[in-house]
């Protein structure tokens, strides 16, 4: 990714909106004029404050850097270690047997998983058999297409 000088950026717009712009021809000068297609009057919007008591179950800050330490930042299901721009590992903490379910935050009742195989986990289109074989939903039989 690099930067764009500002001139280089008004030209693109000035291109890529043209016919809404119904600007004039374009001259011959390297100088770019200022694009004006989004200008608007400037409002004030306060956004309110709202203030809420939430009651959910207590989750463990440590399960999720000992799951993720346990599996290496690597996917269980894929065998995908992805780490981002930051350095920082994308895969998640996910619980065999969910917390609303009284599941405990244990190394035993956990599992590294990438984010969407994670959200596929939580709603039961993919699972792990008592074997460590994989399972699938078989209404969504077709997501055995994405590598798993």
């Amino acid at each position: 990714m690099r930067a764009l000088p500002d001139a280089e950026y008004e030209n693109i717009l000035r291109a890529g909106f043209a016919s809404v712009l119904k600007e004039e021809q374009p001259t011959t000068s390297t100088e770019a004029k200022p694009f004006s297609g989004f200008a608007e009057a400037q409002w004030t919007f306060e956004r309110p404050i709202v203030e809420g008591l939430v009651a959910r179950s207590f989750r463990e800050a440590a399960f999720s850097g000992s799951i993720k330490a346990a599996y290496n930042d690597t996917c269980a299901f894929t065998g995908l270690k992805v780490i981002n721009g930051g350095g920082r590992s994308e895969v998640q903490a996910a619980h065999i047997r969910p917390v609303a379910a009284s599941g405990p935050d244990s190394l035993r009742n956990g599992l590294a998983l990438c984010g969407t195989v994670h959200w596929m986990f939580d709603r039961g289109l993919i699972s792990i058999a008592d074997n460590h074989d994989l399972l699938f939903a078989k209404a969504r039989s077709r997501t055995r297409s994405c590598g798993l």
